[in-house]
């Protein structure tokens, strides 16, 4: 089945980690023309944390949005990214106003954008969203998202040695939040808050899809989205070959981000569609920090699921 063969779309989808974002990415990669940006808003982000984290700029004074005038604490940022992924970053690429002028100025037939709602999270960073675009959103239950976010975040601290191998049990995932002292469940605490920003804002009936129905039924859940948001649908999108070629054509602050991103996607390289979805674990399953952040993140999670389509 074939819909909306004719498209110009332009759609962010925003989310928390570890919600299957990329796999959702990898399913509309294989629409013709559609250009794919990963996280754009969330690397401008992560680029004033490590300034702030290396002492470059205070951690309470003004934050820089465009490259000029500003190369070298971009470039700095870009050398602490680097370091923490194990891929070389493009420090043009990292300032907010440059990721707005890049997705305005796409002049590919559709674009597609995954991003955190946490990258921009205050009246300040909402003003370098994108305009032309529609606003949707992917959910997760908080169990299952934090426990897959404990156990990739983990491994990428042991395998940069900021844990070691024996800590790895014992890691906390309360530390691990976006930025020095940030809660980690301030990921789905403010991509609620992006969906109560758009409702109120833009679009009163934002797209909401859970992970696990889109898993449990990809043709129904992808078919209704594309129809939602204007992109071209067919069944061809729900398979795909187990190659990193398509990666390759992502956009990201740097060339060969997917390359060194073991740890968070490479489960993703090996498969070729869309799995089951997995149980949702009971709590005495997770460890105690898991509990803590899916506690602090369930009521928010509840209020989209409500909203999602079906």
């Amino acid at each position: 089945m074939e819909k909306n063969n004719i498209s110009s779309a332009r759609v962010i989808l925003w989310c928390a980690p570890r919600c299957t974002s990329n796999l959702f990415a990898k399913c509309v990669t294989a629409i013709p023309g559609n250009e794919v940006w990963i996280e754009p808003f969330q690397y401008s982000q992560f680029a004033h944390n490590e300034m702030k984290r290396m002492g470059l700029i205070e951690s309470d004074g003004p934050l820089p949005y465009s490259y000029e005038d500003n190369e070298d604490l971009f470039e700095k940022a870009a050398g602490g990214i680097a370091q923490f992924l194990g891929s070389e970053i493009k420090p043009q690429r990292l300032p907010y106003a440059a990721v707005k002028s890049s997705l305005e100025h796409s002049t590919s037939k559709q674009v597609f954008v995954k991003d955190f709602g946490l990258a921009v999270n205050s009246e300040v960073l909402r003003q370098y969203l994108p305009v032309g675009y529609k606003h949707t959103f992917l959910i997760r239950h908080p169990y299952l998202a934090y426990r897959s976010y404990r156990k990739a975040l983990c491994a990428q601290m042991v395998a940069i040695g900021r844990l070691s191998g024996e800590d790895d049990e014992n890691c906390d995932l309360a530390l691990m939040g976006a930025a020095p002292g940030a809660l980690v469940e301030d990921y789905f605490l403010k991509n609620h808050e992006m969906w109560k920003y758009v409702r109120e804002n833009i679009d009163p009936n934002p797209v909401v899809v859970d992970s696990s129905d889109l898993l449990q039924n990809p043709a129904r859940i992808m078919s209704k989205y594309c129809d939602a948001v204007g992109l071209p649908y067919s069944d061809s999108l729900l398979t795909w070959e187990a190659t990193a070629d398509s990666y390759h054509t992502w956009k990201l602050a740097g060339d060969n981000i997917m390359d060194n991103a073991e740890n968070f996607v490479g489960t993703l390289m090996k498969t070729t569609g869309f799995m089951p979805p997995s149980e949702i674990p009971s709590r005495d399953e997770l460890t105690s920090d898991v509990i803590k952040a899916s506690d602090a993140s369930m009521a928010c999670y509840e209020e989209m699921y409500a909203a999602r389509i079906t």
